[in-house]
């Protein structure tokens, strides 16, 4: 006799999913303000390629009661095993959605996905690292056999996401669903439960597993940064000494000792340091040349000095760093005392004389 596989791996279905940046959780009630403003915004650029809503349904983006709705819909669905929903979430802020739509057992084990991103994320990467956290989902956990995404072939942005991540186009179905009231054609694109034990390392280690060294070694060095504008505001002049690692020694021209004694090494040069050292001790007048304070300044400048007042985007900070002869690549908030690297250039921002740029100059 042979058993049946289970539908469903055994032990309880996590409802929330971790990938390197993003999360995913299913929406509730306390999303709506969130939701509201993310879709409203977005109107213009999502509506085109969604399903028209029926007659007569409430707005959810406009009724609460509307979005409480569609919150315990997608609840029954994962009750009932039919649909897994999911908001993406990327530093708390909601900026999409992925679902697994219409689930079917029995021999096919099969579901589509959706996914739709905020215009001001696109670009970033977070919705192939959402699906790929979403695949290892439907694979390892709900052990479905297949998995279809289905696109209007003049969709580019959606089209790149599956590119991205190598899933296989199986041809174009014609006039496959109705779409803002017209009946599109739609590219198929699929992954199979042996293409995915097949890919699988590969797609995780690129979208889901730990940081590359660049985007590490610059979470180490905006660290640093905090540390020195947050420590003599809380401690005075007292004297602290600053131990890091960078994973990368080509970015050690990034580190600026200046006002605290921060000791910046990477494990290979540290290494490679001591080696020398032990063989020749007149090297450390190189080595002393090699970590002393010329070079780039990785800072973080009041906003007042590089833009004036009011809402104006990210591009146009870049463009008044440039003109100043910085690289700019993020800002913080002086409310909340978040830093944000490399926002969409289109991203609006409000920076008041709290606030700072982060930027690389020459300046000291």
């Amino acid at each position: 006799c042979v058993g049946r596989v289970p539908s469903v791996a055994p032990g309880p279905l996590p409802t929330e999913l971790r990938g390197r940046r993003v999360v995913l959780r299913p929406l509730v009630l306390g999303d709506f303000e969130a939701w509201r403003e993310v879709r409203q915004r977005n109107r213009d650029w999502l509506f085109r390629w969604e399903p028209k809503p029926p007659p007569g349904q409430p707005d959810d983006t406009e009724s609460k009661p509307a979005f409480n709705a569609r919150c315990g819909a997608r609840e029954r669905e994962w009750q009932l095993g039919t649909g897994y929903g999911f908001g993406i979430f990327v530093d708390r802020r909601l900026c999409g959605e992925i679902n697994l739509n219409n689930v079917q057992r029995g021999p096919f084990q099969n579901a589509y996905v959706g996914y739709w991103i905020d215009k001001g994320c696109a670009g970033n990467g977070y919705v192939p690292e959402a699906l790929v956290v979403l695949a290892r989902f439907a694979f390892e956990d709900l052990r479905l056999h297949r998995l279809q995404v289905a696109i209007i072939p003049r969709n580019t942005a959606s089209r790149r996401v599956v590119e991205k991540l190598g899933l296989r186009c199986e041809g174009t179905a014609e006039r496959y669903l109705e779409i803002n009231g017209v009946w599109e054609d739609h590219l198929r694109f699929a992954i199979t439960a042996e293409e995915w034990r097949q890919r699988r390392r590969d797609l995780l280690r690129e979208w889901v597993g730990p940081a590359p060294a660049d985007e590490a070694d610059a979470r180490t060095l905006l660290t640093l940064l905090t540390l020195r504008t947050v420590w003599p505001a809380h401690h005075g002049a007292k004297h602290v000494r600053i131990v890091a690692e960078l994973l990368d020694q080509r970015n050690l021209a990034l580190a600026d000792p200046d006002g605290v004694d921060d000791l910046i090494v990477s494990n290979a040069l540290s290494s490679l340091l001591m080696a020398q050292l032990a063989q020749r001790a007149d090297l450390e007048a190189v080595f002393d040349d090699l970590f002393d304070a010329e070079g780039a300044v990785l800072e973080m400048c009041p906003a007042g000095e590089l833009t004036g007042p009011g809402p104006l985007p990210f591009g146009a900070v870049v463009a008044a760093g440039s003109a100043a002869g910085a690289s700019v690549f993020g800002y913080r908030s002086g409310a909340s005392g978040k830093v944000v690297l490399n926002p969409p250039k289109s991203e609006m921002l409000n920076l008041g004389p709290d606030d700072h740029v982060v930027m690389l100059s020459g300046r000291r």
